[in-house]
């Protein structure tokens, strides 16, 4: 069997969790017999494509363009390299064609032997404040297009069958897992010799960061507490979030930074716990990768995050800050090595529902049935 990947997610991002999904998936997959996979990543510069180079049964292929083209022009040289690729490699031959984003290529649609998407969550559709209609309903198109659809969660797939019943029959679900670094020899700059929560991500509407600054404050204010909050990624600070931290009195307190994966993991390994009131999520990895570096999880119990995280997490009621407060108070007081010896049971439970390998098998039980029922 062949499996074909194009380009969106790979030239989309440089990193980022659409494209990391890819490459890890790829890399389990190309472990598997008689499957051969061809990425097609047309111009992309993306870093994830580094650790896929060199395996076996994986070809990536670029598109050819040349740099000093208009670009109107090597988009189209790229649209016929992409279709001239898939044609070489799947003459004679079963292929599946898995789309990497919410982008189809009809021609290739037409000469593959089933389409696969994958469906990572469905925030416009579900949460939006101001859902864009038109990406909606293309959304909603190519799904009815797709011959099998994959979720990352039991929480998305339910959330996919009620925005669109017509796809039940297809969808399987096919967990996440995380990804860890090699920490071998790795010398961490990072002063975290004072005790700080962790957020992980972008901050900005249903992820809460602004729940999680009033928290920490109404925390502070108990004057027994002088914890820090690190806010891992998602960009510098807005006007408007410096403004609310000067406004709480925080401004000693917070921070952002951007760190390699390694550095992250070690972040995980010092943290009170990390802070995820988001009140959404397609799955919730952060929620995986504490849990693996034995780091407590506040979070609420929406979505995929009890799927995800299951009895490790501590819970808090729905975008209450006396909640979040409460349990960050409590987190505090117990200490991570005493939570980790309480849940150790729960935290192996969660380890060993969640691998790659595990993914790759599902995906590729996913593509048989869609090659045999289109047989």
């Amino acid at each position: 069997m062949n499996v074909f990947i194009d380009e969106t997610a790979f030239e989309m991002q440089r990193i980022g969790g659409i494209s990391r999904y890819f490459s890890e998936l790829l890399y389990e997959l190309a472990r598997l017999p008689d499957l051969e996979i061809i990425l097609f990543v047309g111009e992309s510069s993306n870093l994830y494509l580094h650790r896929l180079e060199g395996v076996s049964s994986i070809r990536i292929i670029r598109s050819g363009s040349v740099r000093w083209f208009p670009r109107l022009l090597n988009a189209c040289i790229k649209s016929v390299r992409r279709k001239l690729v898939f044609f070489r490699y799947s003459w004679g031959k079963a292929v599946i064609y898995h789309p990497s984003y919410f982008e189809v290529d009809p021609f290739i649609q037409r000469l593959a032997g089933g389409v696969i998407l994958t469906v990572h969550d469905l925030i416009y559709e579900t949460i939006k404040s101001n859902p864009r209609k038109k990406k909606i309903s293309k959304r909603r198109r190519l799904q009815n297009l797709a011959d099998g659809i994959l979720t990352v969660s039991h929480s998305t797939a339910n959330d996919l069958v009620s925005f669109n019943p017509q796809v039940a029959s297809q969808i399987t679900v096919t967990p996440l897992s995380a990804s860890f670094p090699d920490l071998l020899g790795h010398v961490s700059l990072l002063d975290l010799s004072d005790p700080f929560f962790l957020f992980v991500g972008t901050r900005k509407g249903y992820k809460l960061g602004d729940l999680a600054l009033t928290a920490l404050q109404q925390l502070h204010s108990c004057g027994q507490y002088t914890t820090r909050l690190l806010f891992v990624g998602g960009g510098a600070f807005t006007d408007g979030e410096r403004t609310q931290i000067q406004s709480l009195g925080l401004a000693n307190f917070v921070s952002q930074v951007d760190l390699s994966d390694q550095d992250l993991m070690h972040a995980y390994s010092e943290a009170v716990a990390l802070l995820f009131p988001s009140a959404y999520e397609g799955f919730g990895l952060p929620v995986l990768e504490a849990i693996h570096h034995e780091c407590p999880v506040i979070a609420q119990a929406v979505s995929s995050i009890p799927e995800v995280g299951g009895d490790w997490p501590y819970y808090f009621s729905s975008s209450s800050i006396d909640g979040l407060a409460h349990a960050m108070k409590e987190v505090s007081l117990k200490g991570r090595v005493q939570i980790a010896n309480e849940r150790e049971s729960i935290r192996e439970k969660q380890m060993q529902a969640f691998s790659w390998s595990q993914t790759a098998e599902k995906t590729l039980s996913a593509y048989r049935k869609v090659l045999a029922r289109n047989d």
